[in-house]
């Protein structure tokens, strides 16, 4: 489906809480922005994980497009295997301030701070690469 599609069929879904992109090969800012700005229930966001390596989902337009329009969301957001960097995690997190669950297994690009994910995102449970420093 194209943004275009996406736009006009999530106008209908406005009360949705979860949504699965599992499969969807185009998703674009277009896109996510439709799905944020008509469906302002989402909590749950599951699997973002490439179906193939021609997919190369989030860019960074894309995580701060889900960052300034998905602000509910909360579960089981996964970036599995993305090339993402730390940026674009951080991006994330701080505008889903309520997120409580990131997958980023395989995601060798992103280093996080055990500290700093303690004091600001304290209700977080990350799967992936977390960067321990010896203080």
């Amino acid at each position: 489906m194209s943004g275009w599609i996406v736009d006009q069929s999530v106008q209908r879904l406005s009360a949705i809480t979860f949504l699965e992109l599992s499969y969807c090969r185009k998703i674009d800012v277009y896109t996510i922005r439709a799905i944020g700005k008509h469906c302002k229930l989402i909590v749950t966001l599951p699997q973002l994980a490439p179906t193939d390596s021609a997919i190369t989902f989030p860019t960074d337009d894309q995580a701060n497009t889900i960052a300034t329009t998905i602000p509910r969301l909360k579960h089981l957001l996964e970036l599995v295997f993305h090339p993402i960097s730390t940026e674009i995690v951080l991006s994330i997190l701080s505008g889903c301030p309520q997120l409580e669950f990131l997958d980023i297994v395989g995601c060798i690009g992103v280093e996080l701070d055990h500290q700093f994910l303690k004091q600001k995102c304290p209700k977080l449970k990350l799967w992936g690469p977390i960067l321990e420093k010896n203080s």
